[in-house]
């Protein structure tokens, strides 16, 4: 796992309830992170949704629990699959995150055919914000709105990781790997100002870091539940079949 965060900052995202000052330009979020989290109160616990229990027939004990709340699919997310599905896996990833990489390159493909081509599950592709080098990325990815360029983003994102995520220059050369897509240097600088995009993987990232286990990308959550096991194709292979049963 990789550990995206300083400690103020996680505890900032998992522990407040102060909402981010939306009104200054993308690119400053991530500094005013820090000084906001100053602010926050350590000692607040976390909220966790209660999970209730429905019983599955009156003839039967069995119960299902339902999905806890902001692990449905919402609708700026960008998922694959079956979108009726009652399985609904959830991937946060980091753009800059070395392990992320290595699991689309790797282990993805094979969940891929097993799960999401079959259409036995939702597959639903979040972003982690750790860094501005993350959220400039990510706002790349999803410049154009739209499911089929933000899944060829991210996998150039990721294959490219190593060329961009670490120079000075990432900036610049996000804005290259857009122009090769069609993005337009203009559009990505208007995307990167865009202060709803912004709060959106916001969000999203806040409600990852709630999660009490919770400690880097990859992350999974199935139904809303957590995956502690590694990532490999056999690992979550064994829990999404286990909610399958």
């Amino acid at each position: 796992m990789q550990y995206i965060f300083t400690f103020i900052f996680l505890l900032f995202l998992s522990s407040c309830n102060e909402k981010v000052d939306l009104s200054t330009p993308a690119k400053e979020h991530i500094e005013n992170y820090t000084e906001l989290g100053k602010e926050c109160d350590k000692n607040k616990k976390l909220n966790q949704p209660a999970e209730t229990l429905q019983s599955a027939s009156p003839k039967t004990q069995a119960v299902v629990a339902p999905i806890r709340e902001g692990f449905t699919i919402n609708d700026y997310d960008m998922f694959v699959g079956d979108a009726n599905s009652k399985i609904i896996l959830i991937e946060y990833f980091s753009p800059t995150c070395p392990h992320c990489a290595y699991y689309h390159k790797t282990i993805y493909p094979e969940i891929k055919k097993k799960y999401i081509d079959t259409n036995k599950i939702a597959y639903v592709t979040r972003e982690f914000i750790g860094n501005k080098q993350d959220l400039d990325a990510s706002i790349l990815a999803r410049c154009l709105n739209d499911k089929e360029s933000f899944f060829k983003y991210t996998e150039v994102i990721l294959q490219q990781q190593e060329s961009w995520s670490q120079s000075s220059k990432y900036r610049e050369l996000l804005t290259n790997i857009g122009q090769l897509g069609g993005i337009s240097p203009e559009k990505y600088s208007e995307c990167l100002n865009d202060n709803s995009l912004v709060e959106k993987l916001i969000n999203n990232t806040k409600l990852a870091a709630k999660s009490p286990r919770f400690m880097g990308t990859p992350a999974f959550f199935i139904n809303g539940d957590q995956y502690d096991g590694a990532y490999s194709v056999e690992g979550i292979s064994k829990a999404i079949d286990k909610k399958l049963q």
